[in-house]
């Protein structure tokens, strides 16, 4: 199973890089790196479209029975989520505009 996070490299130069969001049913679902807005492919889309020879394409599907126990053995740990730090703010598009332009230039 490709990990989340883990970015693809496409095997047509003309296609975007993107990383991999999460598993939807037995679709990866896919964000473009740079712009544009998500999307989900099969385990043979991405090994068409995708260089994924280091990962394994296959999704393991869990069943119900089986998420509800690992979600029923869970624990809000309310002093861990009290020490992490706030989220840094994302930059405004005109700030992400700017410094792709900044960079062409």
């Amino acid at each position: 199973m490709i990990p989340v996070g883990s970015q693809l490299e496409p095997r047509n130069p003309s296609d975007p890089v993107v990383r991999v969001c999460g598993v939807e049913g037995n679709r990866y679902v896919l964000a473009p790196v740079q712009f544009g807005p998500n999307f989900d492919l099969s385990t043979d889309q991405i090994a068409a479209a995708y260089v994924v020879d280091e990962f394994t394409l296959a999704i393991d599907q869990e069943s119900e029975a089986d998420l509800w126990k690992r979600f029923s053995t869970e624990k809000f740990d309310a002093a861990m989520h009290r020490k992490r730090r706030p989220a840094e703010p994302l930059p405004s598009p005109e700030d992400v505009f700017a410094a792709a332009a900044a960079d062409d230039g």
